[in-house]
């Protein structure tokens, strides 16, 4: 699965690497390929489960924080 918005790409897969290798061919990306630690405004962290299991968690933290500083400057 790919993600796309604009200037940010999300790409799931088993292994992502060819696909973004051919990607990075077509279009300049412009921070590189690698694990991500933001997505729209969002910090993305790897984390682990009680089971044991490891996923993906969002949290909009840091985009809400500078939203309510551009609200309070206007």
């Amino acid at each position: 699965m790919m993600l796309i918005y604009v200037d940010d790409v999300l790409h799931l897969a088993e292994d992502p690497k060819g696909d973004m290798e051919r990607l990075s061919k077509l279009y300049r990306l412009k921070d590189g390929t690698g694990e991500p630690d933001r997505y729209l405004g969002g910090n993305i962290e790897r984390v682990q489960t009680e089971d044991g299991s490891v996923a993906w968690s969002l949290s909009c933290y840091d985009y809400l924080s500078n939203a309510i500083k551009q609200v309070l400057i206007y």
